[in-house]
């Protein structure tokens, strides 16, 4: 049986969310018999079709209307929600809007762009609005599948903007109470930039803090969010060569209670500068948050700052360690790794 983009599109994140995690996967024909629509040639999908195909394959989906012209409606740009999912190995659904209609692509990754002048250059040389942060690490392509031109082709980032944009659809595995776009904007802003944190940053002082803290002066640091399972972040601080401290915290249960909770997977915001980002994929920080949890201040489990990490006590709050010769260390899913 035959279908459209959208059932292309639909087709392509079933078969790939069966491969990876079991999924079921539907084929055109049965994609069509789900919205009741088996006549040919076959029609396109709507928005609220495409969710319940979504659903079919035992999914949760995560949608953004862009169709709605108040900013306020959707407040995070498509590039931003498009990049944190795709870090969170979760193929995308994107709905374009064209001169004469619409049409469907699935996001699948992105390139890691290796320029070491740029990402200095581009605030440097370039006036670019202020921001705290740099809200995605430096990348310049997409890749996406089009059932029109082919697989695995790339399309550059700034494309994916409000006025290309009409819809996304995210398949989670499972409905999260916290958002990767809304933890990061709030450890930022409640946590990254409070005096005191940075105040006890400043108590155990070293190299690694005083870089930083002039990079966060700047507004250079480089956030990474992504959501992981446990067991692979867990497997993934016990083999990297950062400090021994970060090792012996984040294996520790009684240190750090999450590693043997019933949370199966984290939201991992990863901190980083341009220079260590770019060069060898290190990270300096990073912060780590419970996607089932709708209290934010329940949700953070630990916050990792050079020489100092603030991790959730039993009592509900955060308890601060200091960590000992700590050292930029390799990201999760480091292409050098």
């Amino acid at each position: 049986m035959t279908g459209r983009c959208a059932h292309a599109c639909l087709s392509m994140i079933s078969k790939t969310l069966s491969l990876k995690a079991g999924n079921p996967f539907l084929t055109f024909k049965e994609i069509r018999e789900l919205v009741g629509n088996t006549h040919t040639p076959a029609s396109g999908l709507n928005f609220n079709e495409a969710k319940s195909v979504i659903k079919g394959m035992d999914c949760s989906p995560q949608s953004y209307d862009y169709s709605i012209k108040d900013p306020s409606y959707s407040p995070y740009e498509p590039e931003e929600i498009i990049y944190q999912y795709i870090e969170s190995q979760i193929p995308v659904y994107v709905g374009l809007r064209l001169e004469d209609g619409g049409h469907s692509i699935v996001v699948i990754g992105h390139t890691f762009d290796s320029n070491a002048w740029w990402p200095e250059a581009s605030g440097g040389y370039y006036k670019h609005k202020k921001s705290l942060y740099f809200k995605s690490p430096i990348f310049t392509d997409f890749i996406i599948q089009d059932d029109n031109f082919g697989p695995y082709l790339t399309i550059p980032r700034g494309f994916f903007s409000r006025e290309n944009v009409s819809k996304i659809i995210v398949p989670l595995s499972e409905p999260l109470s916290l958002l990767a776009e809304e933890v990061e904007d709030y450890i930022v802003f409640n946590y990254l930039t409070n005096p005191n944190f940075l105040k006890q940053m400043k108590i155990h002082k070293t190299h690694w803090t005083d870089s930083y803290l002039h990079h966060f002066s700047e507004h250079k640091l480089l956030l990474r969010t992504l959501l992981i399972e446990r067991d692979e972040f867990i497997n993934s601080i016990k083999n990297n060569s950062g400090a021994k401290d970060i090792k012996t915290f984040h294996t520790n249960s009684s240190l750090f209670p999450a590693i043997t909770s019933n949370i199966p997977k984290f939201w991992l915001i990863e901190i980083s500068i341009p220079e260590f980002f770019t060069h060898k994929h290190y990270r300096v920080g990073e912060v780590i948050i419970n996607p089932y949890e709708k209290n934010w201040l329940k949700s953070i489990l630990s916050i990792h700052l050079p020489n100092v990490l603030f991790a959730k006590n039993p009592e509900g709050g955060l308890e601060e360690y200091l960590i000992k010769d700590d050292v930029p260390y390799e990201i999760v899913r480091s292409p050098r790794v």
